[in-house]
């Protein structure tokens, strides 16, 4: 199932615990489809929401391969922003793999790691996470997780 979610951010409105950003008329699109199929399907919504038109776009992705090749090509100047929970998973997933003396980062690396992740990105994390998969080159999971990770740095 692949879903888009088309929507208008408003201006920051503020608020006594700081600036709250709304996004307003929200309409969806859904598909039991394969991507490609999907992408051209989904060109009738997008022109119906009118991005053809739109000033500035924003793609909120949780980073699977076919979200990079739908956004461009259906609007490629998009800001693409990753999905902070999906990729914290594949960190977690790293750093609580068993290691020989327990999971391979401590639970306060970790969470520096997450914080760093959230306020600058995966190529902020990437260096580090490499160093601890290669105590287990072998481990598949390992390797998936930090593939998916390095996959989401800009180029």
């Amino acid at each position: 199932m692949r879903t888009l979610a088309v929507g208008e951010v408003q201006p920051a409105a503020d608020r006594p615990t700081g600036p709250c950003v709304q996004t307003t008329h929200l309409s969806y699109f859904s598909r039991r489809t394969d991507s490609t199929t999907f992408s051209a399907l989904a060109l009738a919504e997008l022109h119906r929401r009118g991005i053809e038109g739109a000033r500035r776009v924003g793609a909120v992705v949780e980073g699977v391969v076919w979200c990079q090749p739908f956004i461009d090509l259906h609007y490629p100047e998009a800001t693409r922003i990753l999905d902070f929970a999906h990729a914290a998973e594949y960190l977690t997933r790293i750093a609580q793999t068993p290691g020989p003396d327990g999971p391979l980062l401590d639970p306060a690396e970790l969470g520096t790691l997450r914080q760093t992740l959230k306020q600058a990105g995966p190529e902020a994390v990437v260096l580090r996470l490499r160093e601890v998969v290669a105590c287990q080159p072998a481990n598949d999971t390992l390797t998936t997780a930090l593939a998916y990770l390095e996959g989401r740095v800009d180029s």
